[in-house]
């Protein structure tokens, strides 16, 4: 080159050429969230190519590789038994119903549960039972009315434990405590509940007192029959029965007359549990008559006037 003064100049240049550059990235975002290339937002998932310059000025070429995560939305329907809870994130529920709970997923990004909770209750009720007495020598305890009905599995156990059946009734015929366990089987939940009964044996049976034999003679023409012991009050009832013989006297009554030989029976029962009992008293006669004599004929005279 030619210097200011008109004489030669040497120049000497360092050139660097700097290649446009291609940079590559892969990102990923939430519904919602925004990736800047330069002054350009992405929102959406795709593979986009973006022309920029550098800070000397050079072209540059960025490759965006996108991926937007939607929210995830989740489904559950949930049963429970009652007085149990369910746990979701950082919420307890105890009572039935639909629910939206604002949760996040793990990737950081929102997610949506959709629950719906079934709170179930199992029911054990055994109805009323009569006591165990002479009419029924055994009762049906029913356990019908637990429930939810036809859902249920049935066992019922003494106090000890011991399997006594597994139907929603019972037939029993002794007196004791019976417990009705019942599970309800349901959604995932096992629901138990039990209930108990006293079955009461009332067979209390009455006493019958026909009382002491006796004997029928000449000078007696009837005799009473029926004791002392015989159980009272109004609950009991009095039928005599002649197994031979006959009756002078009413035949509901504790104690009665009779006027012939022959076996006597007194049935006594209690009306209000059935149960009976009897006794037989045997009534004899003795009408043996006696032996009369008057000696031989005679007669009396002038000469006998006695004899």
């Amino acid at each position: 080159m030619q210097g200011f003064a008109g004489c030669d100049s040497l120049v000497n240049l360092n050139l660097t050429v700097v290649p446009d550059q291609i940079v590559q990235f892969a990102q990923t975002i939430c519904r919602g969230d925004t990736v800047f290339v330069g002054a350009t937002p992405y929102t959406e998932s795709g593979l986009y190519t973006r022309q920029l310059m550098t800070a000397i000025g050079c072209d540059s070429t960025v490759i965006l590789d996108l991926t937007v995560l939607e929210p995830v939305v989740e489904t559950l329907n949930v049963s429970i038994c009652q007085g149990e809870s369910y746990v979701a994130g950082t919420n307890t529920y105890t009572m039935a119903g639909s629910y939206t709970l604002p949760l996040t997923a793990v990737s950081g990004c929102d997610s949506v549960l959709n629950l719906t909770l079934t709170v179930l209750q199992a029911q054990a009720n055994i109805a009323a039972a009569v006591p165990i007495d002479c009419f029924n020598n055994g009762v049906i305890l029913n356990g019908n009315g637990s429930s939810p009905a036809g859902s249920l599995i049935y066992s019922w156990t003494n106090p000890a434990g011991a399997i006594l059946g597994a139907s929603p009734t019972l037939p029993v015929g002794t007196a004791g405590t019976f417990i009705l366990n019942v599970l309800l089987n349901q959604g995932g939940a096992q629901c138990t509940a039990s209930d108990t009964i006293v079955v009461a044996d009332n067979r209390v049976f009455p006493v019958s007192d026909a009382g002491l034999p006796d004997t029928l003679t000449c000078g007696v023409l009837t005799v009473p029959v029926g004791g002392p012991g015989s159980s009272s009050g109004p609950e009991f009832s009095y039928t005599w029965q002649a197994l031979s013989g006959s009756f002078a006297g009413p035949q509901n009554t504790p104690t009665t007359l009779v006027n012939a030989t022959g076996d006597y029976r007194l049935i006594v029962a209690n009306t209000v549990n059935g149960c009976r009992d009897s006794a037989i008293v045997s009534i004899a006669t003795d009408r043996t008559l006696p032996i009369a004599d008057a000696g031989s004929d005679t007669s009396l005279t002038c000469t006998r006037q006695s004899v």
